[in-house]
């Protein structure tokens, strides 16, 4: 049987023991009048392209906050030269619930996989620079003999 002091002394325990932790939000910094940047998709997947093919896809960048989204910088990073912006007039402010589609071709330039990002930068307290992931394979030979076939004429023993 338990003491009355023991069952008083867990009583108070178990109301006291979660004083230590505060339960509260996030607390994220973006406040009131602030815009907030989605990229859709945040993967870009191009599939296999063949030597002189070129493939368009796009991703679309949001404006979902509160305040006008403005886009400073637009661009492919780390440039491997497979990867090319389309859209050259992008809208460099988007008004509260407006969104602006890039188009996006990939013609590769070598072999296997090719991975590059699109970084797009704006005024987003919590996401300065938003990037979307291009992926693409190269169906490219990596050799190319020519003329196909070559001939080395008649040969004697």
């Amino acid at each position: 049987m338990m003491s009355r002091a023991w069952i008083v002394g867990l009583a108070v325990f178990s109301t006291t023991a979660c004083n230590d932790y505060t339960l509260s939000g996030t607390g994220d910094a973006r406040g009131a009048g602030d815009p907030e940047i989605v990229v859709d998709p945040e993967i870009v997947m191009f599939g296999a392209v063949g030597d002189g093919e070129t493939v368009i896809e796009s991703f679309t960048i949001s404006n979902i906050g509160d305040g006008d989204l403005e886009l400073s910088t637009l661009e492919i990073g780390a440039q491997n030269g497979s990867f090319t912006i389309l859209t050259t007039d992008w809208t460099s402010v988007l008004p509260v619930g407006a969104s602006q589609v890039i188009e996006v071709a990939f013609s590769p330039m070598g072999a296997n996989e090719q991975i590059a990002k699109a970084i797009v930068e704006s005024n987003d307290p919590l996401v300065p620079m938003a990037t979307v992931e291009l992926v693409g394979e190269g169906a490219v030979p990596e050799l190319s003999i020519d003329p196909d076939p070559y001939d080395l004429g008649t040969t004697y023993v």
